[in-house]
């Protein structure tokens, strides 16, 4: 989990099964059982707002809530030992057949590829789901060009990629994507390495930061970094794509990007007002997937497609503003429904190597499959759209977006 949090998904339930046992063996059974189901409830109702949609993973949260309220009864009449026996065993049966275990990882994906002579720039490669991406690309082959703000960071991961694999091919530029004129000193740096530029991965991205911060243009941060920052790095270097076409664009979006709020259309820098830090999420993840399908309608003609993915639930760096409550819920699924490191790449890799750009050019991708291939959860929030995708606000971002590039 990364410099996230002390507690891990893992603990996380052994605390809890630990703090249920110890209550039953001193005789303090139903009030560790009414415990336990207070936290699942407080998780519910101490979520913030999102934009006015119902989390779908509160749901849950009351069936837990529900199941541990069970166990406060039978531990009252006496059988509190046996209903925990039975609760271990269903959560071990459920982790034994969770999603979880099925999940391909990034080399799984990417196993049938060599891409010797292929140039791949990632953003946001110095740690989780970027590094790991840019591992595995190395590994296939691949000259990857890794870029970030941090110097410092792009060289620990490039000396880390390099003593795993003595023969990766790796360079890193440094870009801000929240400073324009970073992002054309970028591209000019590229353009100084002489390189061919085959897939494009648009990887980094901040998450639910708790208070309105803007970037050198002033822009809401999240969208300006997340959309704009993606936007201006892409459009600059398409010629650069098209001269190596068939080239293509991934950009990772999230699941999140349900959370948004159609208005932001309407604002001129296609922002939230009043600031809501799951909102501009939202606004900055639903802006990635109209990015995709609109960039590919504009240049599949020329060779080059795009796609867009939410990688899964994984916990990364990007965690580190999440509220508590949040937080909990997402504990509470994660050894069930998340992915590993290794696993949350693998989507990214399908989309940039195996996705057919003729029949799922610009399409959304989740789990290595288009939108009908969908896992539940992703359907049950999916449900919670207002409207889907459609050309008409993928070509209205794209022209909003357009007046919000500098220089």
């Amino acid at each position: 989990m990364g410099d996230l949090v002390l507690v891990t998904p893992t603990n996380f339930w052994f605390l809890i099964l630990t703090f249920l046992t110890i209550a039953e063996v001193f005789g303090l059974g139903v009030g560790g059982f009414a415990t336990c189901a207070l936290l699942f409830l407080w998780a519910i109702f101490f979520s913030p707002a999102n934009n006015g949609r119902k989390d779908p993973l509160n749901d849950m949260m009351i069936i837990c809530a529900v199941i541990l309220s069970i166990g406060a009864v039978c531990s009252r009449f006496g059988y509190g030992q046996h209903i925990l026996g039975t609760y271990v065993s269903l959560w071990g049966a459920a982790w034994a057949l969770s999603p979880r275990r099925t999940f391909p990882t990034g080399e799984e994906v990417s196993k049938n590829h060599d891409l010797n002579g292929k140039t791949v720039m990632i953003t946001g490669p110095t740690s989780g789901l970027g590094q790991e991406t840019a591992r595995v690309l190395a590994l296939r082959g691949a000259h990857v060009i890794l870029v970030s703000r941090s110097q410092k960071k792009l060289d620990h991961t490039k000396n880390e990629i390099e003593e795993e694999i003595p023969s990766a091919k790796l360079s890193t530029i440094t870009c801000d994507l929240g400073d324009q004129e970073s992002i054309r000193t970028c591209v000019k740096k590229f353009e100084e390495m002489k390189l061919s530029l085959d897939i494009l991965i648009n990887n980094a991205g901040v998450m639910a930061l708790p208070k309105r911060k803007s970037t050198k243009e002033g822009l809401e941060f999240q969208m300006g970094v997340n959309h704009v920052g993606h936007f201006l790095l892409t459009t600059l270097l398409t010629p650069h794509l098209e001269a190596s076409k068939p080239s293509r664009v991934v950009s990772l979006s999230s699941i999140a990007h349900v959370y948004h709020d159609n208005k932001f259309f309407d604002n001129e820098k296609l922002e939230c007002e009043p600031y809501h830090k799951w909102v501009a999420y939202g606004n900055a993840k639903f802006a990635n997937v109209l990015f995709a399908k609109e960039f590919n309608r504009r240049y599949t003609d020329k060779g080059i497609s795009a796609f867009s993915l939410h990688p899964g639930g994984i916990f990364t760096g990007l965690q580190g503003d999440v509220d508590g409550p949040t937080l909990f819920k997402w504990l509470v699924i994660a050894p069930f429904f998340f992915k590993s490191i290794a696993q949350g790449c693998a989507t990214t890799l399908h989309c940039a190597l195996n996705a057919d750009p003729a029949s799922e050019g610009g399409a959304y991708f989740d789990n290595c499959k288009t939108k009908g291939g969908q896992d539940r959860l992703v359907k049950v929030m999916a449900t919670q759209k207002e409207k889907g995708v459609t050309d008409e606000k993928a070509l209205k971002c794209w022209e909003v977006t357009e007046k919000l590039i500098c220089g």
